[in-house]
């Protein structure tokens, strides 16, 4: 997003990342979340947003690990 509720910087959203349950703890979602950050990088993108829900614990612990900040 560029402007949206009046910030002025570039911004991506993610709304969704989910790894298949045959697969969790195998450091698959982390993975994604590097190159998706490599790929916005590329595009010039420093900031990137997530929302979840505060029951959300396991997520919640994901993003935090991830670097994620409230």
């Amino acid at each position: 997003f560029y402007g949206e509720f009046s910030v002025t910087e570039r911004v991506a959203v993610m709304d969704v990342i989910d790894v298949h349950p045959d697969f969790r703890g195998q450091h698959v979602a982390a993975a994604l979340l590097d190159q998706l950050r490599v790929n916005l990088q590329g595009l010039g993108i420093r900031t990137l947003r997530t929302e979840a829900g505060w029951d959300s614990t396991d997520l919640l612990g994901f993003f935090r690990r991830e670097g994620f900040v409230l």
